[in-house]
């Protein structure tokens, strides 16, 4: 999530031109893709040439779909009707199969797995605006023969919202997303981490408190993370050491805008990293991404933020774009970034790296799916990561003695006497 405020519900302005534009390799291109529904592409390019039976698939691995722009409400005005469910079947309309949909708060982490379940039952879709902007209007998309692309989520809390942690919330999310990895609805735990930039929305010690927390609950649930770091690597780091040792999975550091060092030592250590189209903005994030080894590479949108606006050169026709007062259905939403512009990150990755689009769209499924565990058979040699996978045992008693006084320790040097305190309190 690149805001914290997510009932806010306008896109912020994130949308910008890539400052490094050059075509990826051309040695392989997907397939052509539908621009409005039902029709081809006119326009093919890198992304969607009509001579290559390429055809992509995606994982988008961080997607905020609980925020309220998607069902048609941006600052508390309803603007357009929800179009929720054209958003996910653009999504499988090029080829994104998989959604991690993001939990950013409890709230968010809730409906996370309500629509986890409304897009399994394929064509019962009843969201709507009622006395609550999430509850049903009665209102009913069906479509039984649609192939929805499969839903899933991640439970945490951001850390700008780490706040509202309270030892009810912890509870509750650790039994939400107990009950969603053994139902495999919950992929991750997430997103959770720390945020330097945005102090004001929450203070340093309680950021720390909360990562700290949850990082005990992932250990516990042995769940991947989906980790946010800005401005805050020598604390973040620090406190992923603490737990790493029994997180054989590790996760992905989502949304990466860090330094060549800081994505350098990640990888060291066994992390992987996420990019969009705010990893891309200048030319240094550029020479970032194009460091990152392709077997740890993940793509997403985090729509509706961090949308790269299309190249001439992608030759992404795309569906009808307008403003969200002159939505018509079926058009996309100016600003509003989603799941059907993951090509977009594809064919930058894939131009910054040298490489064709189908080499980053492969890598970075098979990365995404052994990381999260999502239904899909790889070959052998695809399922494991030889450099993070160990075998997996609970802690021992002196073991969780030990890593919780490290934590405490930890609290105590960098975040002072309060945030101790409330650790030993149990917040």
């Amino acid at each position: 999530m690149s805001t914290t405020n997510t009932d806010a519900g306008e896109p912020s302005p994130s949308s910008f031109t890539l400052p490094i534009c050059a075509a990826p390799s051309t040695s392989t291109h997907p397939a052509s893709l539908p621009t409005e529904r039902g029709k081809e592409n006119e326009n093919p390019s890198p992304i969607s040439p009509t001579a290559s039976a390429y055809v992509p698939r995606f994982c988008d691995i961080g997607i905020n779909l609980t925020d309220p722009v998607f069902i048609g409400l941006y600052n508390g005005t309803q603007r357009h009707p929800s179009d929720l469910h054209d958003v996910v079947r653009r999504a499988r309309d090029v080829g994104c199969k998989k959604l991690i949909v993001t939990g950013s708060d409890l709230k968010h982490s809730e409906r996370a797995l309500d629509l986890c379940d409304e897009f399994r039952k394929f064509g019962s879709f009843n969201w709507g605006i009622g006395d609550s902007q999430w509850e049903s209007s009665g209102s009913t998309f069906k479509d039984e023969k649609a192939d929805w692309a499969t839903v899933y989520a991640t439970i945490g809390v951001h850390p700008c919202n780490a706040s509202s942690l309270t030892p009810s919330v912890l509870q509750k999310l650790e039994a939400l997303a107990d009950q969603g990895k053994y139902e495999h609805r919950v992929v991750a735990f997430g997103e959770i981490g720390l945020d330097y930039d945005r102090l004001e929305l929450c203070p340093k010690h309680i950021q720390c408190l909360a990562f700290n927390y949850q990082l005990k609950i992932a250990v516990k649930l042995q769940l991947p993370l989906f980790l946010h770091c800005r401005a805050a690597h020598e604390h973040f780091m620090e406190c992923l050491s603490i737990y790493s040792r029994r997180l054989p999975k590790r996760g992905v550091v989502h949304s990466f805008t860090g330094t060549l060092e800081e994505m350098q030592e990640l990888v060291a250590q066994g992390w992987h990293i996420g990019v969009n189209g705010c990893s891309m903005k200048t030319e240094e994030n550029c020479a970032v991404v194009k460091a990152i080894p392709l077997e740890r590479l993940h793509i997403e949108t985090d729509g509706p933020w961090c949308e790269i606006r299309p190249n001439p050169a992608m030759g992404w026709g795309g569906w009808k774009s307008v403003k969200k007062e002159r939505w018509v259905e079926g058009a996309t939403i100016k600003g509003r970034n989603e799941p059907c512009f993951i090509g977009r990150v594809a064919w930058a990755v894939a131009g910054i790296k040298g490489i064709s689009v189908e080499e980053v769209c492969e890598a970075a499924w098979k990365n995404s799916v052994r990381m999260f565990g999502m239904g899909e058979e790889l070959p052998r040699e695809d399922r494991l990561d030889p450099d993070t996978e160990e075998d997996i045992e609970g802690m021992t008693e002196a073991e969780e003695k030990e890593t919780l006084l490290k934590a405490q320790d930890w609290l105590l040097r960098e975040c002072g006497g309060e945030a101790q305190s409330r650790w030993a309190e149990g917040m």
